[in-house]
């Protein structure tokens, strides 16, 4: 499922916003890994002795899974880069690399090693750590081995962790999951095209081009109507309301307008 926040436009609120805009989205790949990334964080899991970071925890868990590379120290001045996905390798030294790469090692590792905020594993003189484009298609992934090591379960972490102002500044439901195509399309903006001496020029009319109708489409009954307008009441109606991928597809539109 996918959380959608929606704007409550109530008397004396000077927001660009207009009522019922979809102002954000979180589709359920994007709450797992807001959920994940807390309990995995690096905070959690202290150091070594040595200054290291624990071997096998949940943050090097995390790294795995979601991490492009992982980087391997084999010497005083080498390091194994393996691709996770596709287990491609390269070695990257002091010594300029077919890609014209290179690393003092032990001088990276000693300036990491410095840094309060660190993620380097293994011991001394055989350091890893991770890095790279950040996977979060691998997010299940990492709720398993949650799962396997913890007492938490994914199921119970199915709702974006929204703060008592949103919940009582917006209207917050779900719909249905969205590709994370479909969720940032749902928050873009409402623009029209000039054409400007010979040139298309985009300028942005509205701040969302998607909207809800949400006192007239949601089935509320009156009395929740008045709830959610009043400015004190904080509602979570994401239990109650769940709409379908084509219940979001009500638009605003703008002429395109060609001038000379």
């Amino acid at each position: 499922m996918t959380d959608i926040i929606i704007k409550v436009k109530r008397d004396g609120d000077n927001s660009n916003y207009e009522d019922g805009d979809i102002v954000q989205t979180f589709t359920d790949k994007r709450i797992k890994s807001v959920y994940a990334e807390h309990i995995c964080h690096r905070d959690k899991i202290g150091f070594k002795q040595d200054g290291r970071r624990p071997d096998n925890s949940l943050t090097e868990m995390y790294l795995q899974k979601v991490s492009e590379y992982k980087f391997e120290r084999i010497s005083e001045n080498e390091v194994r880069r393996t691709n996770i996905e596709t287990q491609e390798q390269d070695v990257i030294s002091g010594t300029p690399n077919e890609k014209g790469e290179q690393m003092d090692v032990s001088l990276f590792v000693k300036r990491r090693l410095k840094h309060n905020r660190h993620l380097v594993f293994g011991e001394v003189g055989s350091e890893r750590w991770y890095g790279g484009n950040t996977n979060k298609n691998k997010i299940y992934d990492v709720w398993k081995e949650i799962e396997k090591r913890t007492d938490k379960k994914e199921i119970d972490h199915a709702k974006f962790p929204c703060t008592d102002r949103t919940l009582t500044n917006y209207l917050v439901i779900k719909s249905e999951d969205l590709t994370d195509e479909e969720a940032r399309e749902l928050m873009e903006p409402l623009n029209k095209i000039e054409m400007v001496e010979g040139k298309p020029e985009v300028t942005q009319v509205k701040k969302r081009k998607n909207k809800i109708d949400w006192k007239n489409n949601l089935g509320l009954s009156e009395s929740l109507k008045a709830q959610i307008l009043d400015k004190k009441t904080k509602l979570d109606l994401r239990e109650q309301v769940c709409l379908s991928k084509t219940e979001l597809n009500e638009k605003k539109e703008v002429k395109t307008v060609l001038s000379q």
